[in-house]
């Protein structure tokens, strides 16, 4: 999903129940409301959360880092969808117990899968060596 799309046309999506201008549903609408739902709560606990473009392909960090992890992930067996609307009560009731238990600590364990995927973008010793000494 593209940032514009989602800081653009999300306001519109919502009013239309998730419809495009084309009348089709639009693409991968429970995972947006997710990341909605997250978003919103990250409002609500006073945290500011930016979407920023950031150009494909062009040598950028973060961009290159995700686009390793993309196709590491593709490279993966497919993993059940995810249940987005129950996903979603959940951080209802997480904000709920935040609002009424201000000084609990809410952690969620990553997924063994996530684990993996950061575990293969870290350098080894040989790798950092080269990076930090400039033989790369």
């Amino acid at each position: 999903m593209y940032v514009t799309g989602f800081r653009d046309w999300m306001p519109k999506w919502m009013r239309n129940n998730f419809v495009s201008v084309n009348g089709q549903p639009v693409k991968n609408a429970p995972l947006i409301r997710y990341l909605s739902a997250l978003l919103d709560q990250r409002a609500r606990e006073g945290q500011k959360v930016h979407l920023q473009y950031v150009k494909g392909h062009a040598g950028e960090e973060g961009n290159e880092g995700a686009d390793y992890l993309a196709n590491l992930g593709a490279t993966m067996g497919e993993l059940p969808e995810r249940d987005w609307d129950a996903l979603i009560e959940g951080l209802s009731a997480v904000s709920e117990d935040l609002l009424t238990k201000p000084q609990l600590s809410i952690a969620v364990a990553p997924a063994q899968a996530e684990l993996e995927a950061y575990a293969a973008c870290l350098a080894d010793d040989d790798e950092l060596w080269a990076e930090v000494s400039g033989t790369r």
